[in-house]
């Protein structure tokens, strides 16, 4: 079975466009990770600036 040339660009054009998709998909999920671990340890910092043993 060979393919044209057609079905060649049709099948490396998706297949790059799939990679793109999930590498999108894994750099945003990565970054929302390293915000979610930002915003945590701030949340502890003000904690630790609010308590009464700070007063």
């Amino acid at each position: 079975m060979t393919l044209s040339r057609l079905q060649a660009a049709s099948v490396v054009t998706g297949f790059s466009a799939m990679s793109a998709w999930y590498g999108f998909m894994f750099g945003k999920e990565s970054a929302r990770k390293e915000l979610a671990d930002k915003i945590n340890e701030l949340k502890a910092t003000i904690q630790k600036l609010e308590s009464p043993d700070n007063a």
